[in-house]
């Protein structure tokens, strides 16, 4: 299955109001549904309203940039979890995550070209 990253039609969502989030992409599946958790996310990551641990505290909103690679970050994350049959949800992070999703990153396995990511960038 695909999932897919959406940029939202900005000039419209502003005239509805909704310009704070007229600029952050959402994410759907294959079959078009709106990926609720996934698309809350980045909306969260694009507002600073979560900021993880070693997250810059002086970043007071992301480039637009930025919210194209978390998205697709997440997307990539979302197709292997379902080309492996693994809940995204209830994955261990040492063996689904580390051993798993890492893993295929590191060696090239789960990548167009076949080429492994250097352990900083998979990290």
């Amino acid at each position: 299955m695909s999932f897919y990253l959406v940029w939202p039609d900005t000039e419209r969502l502003t005239e509805e109001g909704f310009g704070n989030v007229a600029d952050i992409p959402v994410v759907f599946d294959a079959n078009w549904s709106y990926q609720t958790l996934p698309s809350l996310y980045l909306r969260e990551r694009a507002l600073c309203n979560y900021r993880p641990r070693n997250a810059k505290m002086s970043v007071l909103e992301l480039t637009e940039r930025s919210n194209q690679v978390f998205g697709e970050s997440i997307c990539n994350f979302l197709e292997w979890c379902e080309l492996h049959s693994k809940d995204w949800r209830t994955l261990d992070y040492k063996n689904g995550i580390l051993k798993g999703y890492q893993a295929a990153l590191s060696a090239g396995t789960f990548s167009a070209n076949q080429r492994g990511l250097a352990p900083s960038t998979a990290n």
